[in-house]
């Protein structure tokens, strides 16, 4: 998925080398979650193990904390 010069492998390993890369964001939050590894998708959400999350592509802006807004909408609904 990422190309680049050898002579920059030891900088991309160091940034990159624990990062998994997956298709989706209920992916993303699964094997993070399980795993404590940082994972990326395909539209360039990140999910930190920290617990971060943050924005993917300009196009899929806001998806993540629309579907985060919406959880915790249906969260309070449940609860009620």
């Amino acid at each position: 998925l990422v190309g680049f010069d050898e002579e920059v492998r030891s900088a991309l390993e160091y940034v990159f080398g624990s990062t998994l890369i997956v298709e989706g964001t209920e992916a993303a939050n699964k094997i993070c979650d399980a795993t404590r590894t940082r994972t990326v998708t395909l539209d360039g959400d990140v999910y930190d193990p920290s617990g971060t999350i943050s924005g993917g592509s300009k196009n899929n802006l806001g998806t993540t904390l629309s579907k985060l807004s919406e959880l915790t909408e249906s969260s309070i609904k449940l609860a009620e």
